[in-house]
């Protein structure tokens, strides 16, 4: 489940982190979507595995992890830019 804390500082900064895990079975075609507020911007994020795309636009986050291995632990960490 994502975890979002601010610094508390004059600028905001969030950290975001996502770990989604199997332990039985393999899974395919796996692929995450979370919408941000009006205030991001945008964001950069480094999956552990797949890809992933923003829309700033619509704020959609896609992570297509692909894949997902028995006891693998996929993950996506980064940060937004906040208006």
């Amino acid at each position: 489940m994502p975890r979002v804390g601010d610094c508390a500082c004059c600028d905001r900064t969030y950290t975001i982190v996502s770990y989604e895990a199997t332990f039985t079975n393999q899974v395919e075609k796996v692929s995450i979507e979370a919408t941000f507020p009006k205030s991001v911007l945008s964001i950069t994020l480094t999956p552990s595995q797949g890809r992933y795309s923003f829309d700033p636009t619509s704020r959609l986050m896609k992570w297509d992890i692909g894949e997902m291995e028995p006891g693998k632990i996929p993950s996506i960490r980064g940060e937004p830019v906040i208006v």
